[in-house]
């Protein structure tokens, strides 16, 4: 059965999807580490309090339902259209290469379901229970080890010549933003307080803070901290911080 002008479109698009998914899970996670990085070198990095961090889960992980959806609606696709395989001849788009469609149902599932997951925490309908809530981190684990497996190793290794040899270590490294920056912003809104006191960077009290536009556009600005129990909160009644100083472990300014 050759493929039609209608099927050639709907895989390319599906590729397209797939590398908004990838590219923008790698490179936002190098932007986000860099603003990061300018931020503390420029004595500004006290805006970054939890809310900053929920707008950027919320971000990643529907780039993540993204790039799961077209994987499964690609796998869905090809699977009615040419049978369920295994194919001769792979079908090769951008990060997807398809001999077996049940395999790229299987893990496009997956990861659409894992970005679901983290987006129901960032709305709150799955509520984040305290700093030692690892539910996410473990199913970060898991999807990343379906799509290792199955979709990377497994899939390129079903041809017969060496055409996809290269094809394992490259999608292994785009994939790379598409698990850590989840699980990274995860474990931030975690242990992240509403307020970021200014004295844990080594600054005065009453220095600068720089809201975050998204922040002011989603109503999630820098707030007082208002849990008596909060670590922060009580590290800061601490005798050695009474009169503002700076803790011992602060980097002298520069470093």
């Amino acid at each position: 059965l050759l493929p039609t002008h209608a099927d050639i479109k709907f895989v390319v698009s599906m590729g397209i999807l797939s590398l908004v998914s990838v590219c923008g899970t790698l490179i936002g996670g190098m932007t986000v580490v860099g603003l990061n990085l300018c931020a503390y070198l420029g004595n500004q990095p006290i805006d970054k309090h939890r809310g900053y961090y929920i707008i950027r889960y919320g971000y990643y992980n529907l780039l993540v339902m993204l790039g799961g959806f077209s994987q499964l609606s690609l796998g869905v696709y090809l699977g009615i259209r040419f049978g369920w395989g295994p194919y001769s001849n792979a079908i090769h788009v951008a990060v997807y290469t398809v001999f077996f469609p049940r395999i790229t149902v299987v893990v496009g599932a997956a990861q659409t379901l894992y970005g679901i997951f983290g987006w129901s925490r960032t709305l709150g309908w799955l509520s984040i229970q305290g700093k030692e809530d690892q539910r996410f981190v473990i199913a970060t684990i898991v999807t990343w080890i379906l799509t290792m497996v199955l979709q990377i190793l497994m899939q390129p290794s079903y041809a017969t010549g060496n055409e996809f040899d290269a094809e394992g270590a490259t999608y292994a490294a785009v994939y790379l933003g598409f698990f850590v920056m989840p699980a990274w912003l995860d474990f931030m809104v975690r242990n992240t307080p509403k307020k970021v006191h200014p004295y844990l960077f080594g600054l005065p009290e009453d220095a600068e803070v720089k809201e975050d536009l998204l922040c002011r556009l989603f109503g999630l600005t820098e707030t007082s901290c208002e849990d008596e129990a909060c670590s922060f909160c009580t590290q800061r009644q601490a005798p050695t911080l009474v009169d503002h100083e700076s803790p011992s472990w602060t980097a002298k300014p520069g470093i």
